[in-house]
């Protein structure tokens, strides 16, 4: 076969690699088995699991050179660790947290060299009647981000979240978050971003409002983002306690996917840090079972809770009356005393009788 071969246009050539002629290379590790150098992840869970503290725990530990979580199943590593590496700098990109009151607190007690790292927020446009402050929004200014990131050269950027920062184009288009071929656009060039300036660039997002579905899918925003992403990364409550978290491999093009690993979040004065717990078998879809559950259990509640707000409007009714009515609307017994705990109904004695009544409600329906 001829190894010399053209094939062009008028006016563009195709590029021809052979397969000799191409050098492999290892893979160059930001977390060993988790975060490789210079590729776009994601970050994907509900709010309140700590997605921010954790990424901030990874930029303490790059900042002072320290070790990243490691160890076989079951081991834990919960410790700082010590400097193995040189400090590197990271990129904050943070629009919902104030940086002075929560996220540079959350870096303290992480234990980061906060010198080491770059908070992204406003930019300033130059206007008719000088400088005019601005949300920064993707892709409209992608290219400041390209320029401080080849001068300071991060070995992480985290976007947190993601789809705050999304908005107008240089164009003035809008990007929305479900548009596949606009999201393409944008990681196409937050990928070509990572590669040459090998910088890992981690996107954090919350979970769609879907009660099904597999891990991969859970991501909020059109499912090219996990497609892009070299590796997808996913939290959620431990099934089996629920003061821990979970953080788990969706997805990696880069080998096995690791085990996953448990974490906790702890207090440090009057802000919080993440503490690992290590590695559990627990996979990324047992994580998505678990919080499918939850907000099924939250919805039943609240809608045992609608219920007993409308049957004791008129006043109070025997607990074995509202047992029978609520399981001819799909209401178990189980969920009603609990909505019967949250509401914090009264127990009305009347004679020989026993009802339940709304707090504060004076008369029951059948008073004489």
């Amino acid at each position: 076969m001829s190894r010399n071969v053209t094939v062009r246009t008028a006016q563009r050539t195709l590029e021809v690699r052979w397969g000799n002629e191409v050098q492999t290379v290892p893979i160059d590790w930001l977390w060993e088995g988790w975060l490789p150098r210079g590729v776009v992840a994601v970050l994907d869970g509900d709010p309140g699991l700590g997605k921010s503290s954790l990424a901030l725990d990874l930029i303490a530990r790059i900042t002072t050179g320290r070790e990243f979580p490691k160890g076989e199943l079951g081991t834990p590593n919960s410790e700082l660790g010590t400097a193995v590496r040189d400090p590197r700098c990271c990129v904050v990109v943070a629009l919902e947290d104030p940086i002075d009151k929560v996220v540079k607190p959350r870096l303290e007690a992480a234990g980061a060299d906060v010198g080491w790292v770059a908070f992204l927020g406003g930019v300033r446009e130059e206007g008719p009647d000088g400088q005019v402050a601005d949300l920064l929004q993707l892709p409209r200014d992608l290219d400041l981000i390209v320029n401080l990131c080849r001068q300071v050269r991060p070995a992480l950027l985290v976007i947190d979240p993601l789809f705050a920062v999304l908005g107008y184009d240089k164009r003035g288009r809008f990007i929305k978050a479900n548009d596949d071929q606009s999201v393409r656009q944008l990681l196409a060039r937050l990928k070509t971003l990572a590669e040459e300036t090998e910088t890992t660039i981690l996107l954090i997002r919350h979970l769609n409002k879907a009660s099904s579905g597999t891990a991969l899918k859970r991501g909020s925003g059109t499912i090219a983002i996990s497609g892009l992403a070299r590796a997808a990364l996913i939290v959620g409550r431990d099934p089996d306690d629920e003061s821990k978290r979970v953080l788990a491999m969706v997805k990696s093009n880069f080998g096995i996917e690791p085990p996953s690993w448990r974490y906790a979040l702890r207090g440090a004065g009057a802000t919080s840090r993440v503490e690992w717990l290590g590695e559990c078998e627990l996979k990324p879809d047992d994580l998505v079972q678990s919080i499918s559950a939850e907000k099924r259990a939250s919805a039943r509640l609240l809608e045992a809770q609608d219920f007993l707000e409308t049957t004791l409007e008129d006043g109070a009714k025997p607990w074995e009356m509202l047992v029978e009515q609520a399981a001819a609307e799909g209401i178990t017994e189980r969920t009603l005393r609990r909505a019967r705990v949250e509401m914090r109904l009264e127990k009305f004695r009347w004679r020989n009788d026993v009802s339940w009544r709304l707090p504060f409600h004076l008369q029951p329906y059948n008073e004489p």
